[in-house]
């Protein structure tokens, strides 16, 4: 039996929505066991160590923070190279 886009397209939107929450579960599972395995034990061994008290180590959780101002400026630079080379 020959399918007509339509029929295509829906069941292509189907496979696509089954891909799609398969991968969210399949991300969830990940975050969740890395939260127990990688997570937990790192912040208990800081904790335990005393190595709050580096301040290069008090720096490095101020780094995400770089990454999130300087985000807009790459965007809208990468938005004007985009709209000088057309």
């Amino acid at each position: 039996m020959l399918r007509t886009g339509a029929e295509r397209a829906e069941m292509s939107f189907k496979s696509l929505l089954q891909r799609s929450a398969f991968a969210c579960l399949v991300c969830a599972v990940l975050v969740a066991l890395s939260y127990l395995l990688v997570d937990k034990p790192v912040a208990f061994f800081v904790h335990d160590h005393h190595l709050g008290r580096f301040e290069f180590l008090k720096w490095m959780t101020y780094v995400p923070a770089l990454f999130e101002a300087l985000a807009p400026v790459v965007l809208v630079l990468a938005a004007f190279l985009l709209a000088v080379a057309r």
